[in-house]
């Protein structure tokens, strides 16, 4: 599940800028493995009111308070909102090592998802080298 937020920067944005996740993402969509919806309004202000984080990630937790459910989010400050509302969440970095240690996926996408990662994504690289030592 998503919020139309999200839907908004990660694919119709992602499309335009021409990333290969988008259309993924717009895939999963058409055939129902991702839901688009809607947080609660009162919701979303008192988010914004609590902790003043982007609206893609505002909405995520707004709609993962709604339904009860985890979050992914690579956001700090989106990370630090799920600890004082005690959500549960999860990085890309941690999906990686996750789907690697139960053989998901091969050792080699693990280390080309993780240099794109390096090459696109905000973590710090001693994050990312702790991940491929762990792969490699």
């Amino acid at each position: 599940m998503i919020p139309s937020q999200v839907y908004k920067e990660g694919v119709e944005k992602g499309k335009e800028k021409g990333h290969e996740d988008a259309y993924q993402i717009e895939k999963y969509i058409a055939n129902g493995n991702i839901c688009v919806e809607n947080p609660n309004k009162k919701l979303i202000n008192r988010i914004e009111d609590m902790f003043h984080i982007d609206a893609g990630e505002r909405d995520t937790i707004a709609l993962a308070v709604e339904h009860n459910l985890p979050v992914i989010c690579d956001d700090r400050k989106g990370r630090n909102a799920c600890k004082v509302l005690q959500l549960n969440y999860l990085t890309a970095l941690n999906i990686l090592s996750i789907l690697y240690s139960k053989k998901r996926i091969s050792k080699k996408v693990a280390i080309e998802s993780l240099d794109k990662l390096k090459k696109y994504g905000w973590y710090k690289l001693e994050l990312i080298e702790y991940i491929m030592d762990k792969i490699k």
